[in-house]
């Protein structure tokens, strides 16, 4: 094996399988029936690392909007972990109090699933963030370290990710789960890992040459820059 070779041996150990797709789509589904059935939603969405498909095995922490309806707004009114409290009090009863706890902007669910070589059968865990329609676009979900609401939009990095693929000949995205990788395996110097994204924006220009010329120009290019 030369070292092109292993690269695009390394780029296939990173996607994620059918088989984990098809749980992601079925525990989702689980979770945001009950959701629905105790809450007043109007709608649910994949988003993150797992909707930009820069999210790498094993495959966890993976992001579900669980948009509110308008009868339920009072919520904005007080403080946002009680909200976040309110959704793990639905679902801990499924899946158990040490499967589940409160992050700040987000209710985790644990599955517990086990992890060998980097590999593991099926979703490892999603964060469920509660949120509101924002009235100038956007979204407001909780933020704990505060109390308060926050702004935000996901599908603006979703777009500047397909922009940056799309100018990268298809590769963009392919090399930011490899520095992902190797972010893991280092200490995870870079926190959080959607900063990596935000960097490879700036720094890995098209067209696209080779992952091993390319995974280096992005090191060179963040020490520079950084």
């Amino acid at each position: 094996m030369d070292v092109a070779e292993a690269f695009r041996k390394f780029k296939s150990r990173l996607e994620i399988s059918d088989r984990e797709e098809a749980d992601a789509i079925r525990r989702r589904e689980v979770i945001c029936n009950e959701l629905k059935g105790a809450l007043e939603v109007d709608r649910d969405f994949l988003t993150g690392s797992y909707k930009r498909h820069t999210k790498t095995k094993p495959l966890k922490d993976v992001d579900i909007f669980v948009v509110m309806k308008s009868s339920e707004r009072h919520y904005l009114q007080g403080r946002p972990d009680e909200l976040l409290a309110l959704v793990g009090g639905v679902l801990e009863p499924i899946y158990g109090s040490h499967r589940f706890s409160l992050g700040r902007h987000s209710v985790r669910i644990d599955f517990g699933l086990k992890v060998v070589d980097d590999v593991s059968d099926g979703v490892m865990s999603f964060d469920v963030v509660p949120a509101f329609d924002h009235d100038d676009g956007g979204y407001c979900i909780p933020y704990t370290i505060t109390g308060e609401w926050v702004r935000t939009d996901p599908k603006v990095h979703e777009k500047l990710a397909t922009q940056a693929n799309e100018a990268f000949d298809g590769q963009w995205k392919p090399v930011v789960k490899m520095v992902k990788k190797w972010n893991d395996h280092n200490g995870r110097p870079i926190k959080p890992s959607f900063l990596i994204e935000v960097m490879a924006v700036a720094l890995l220009d098209g067209p696209f040459e080779s992952y091993p010329f390319d995974v280096r120009q992005f090191f060179s290019s963040a020490a520079e820059t950084i």
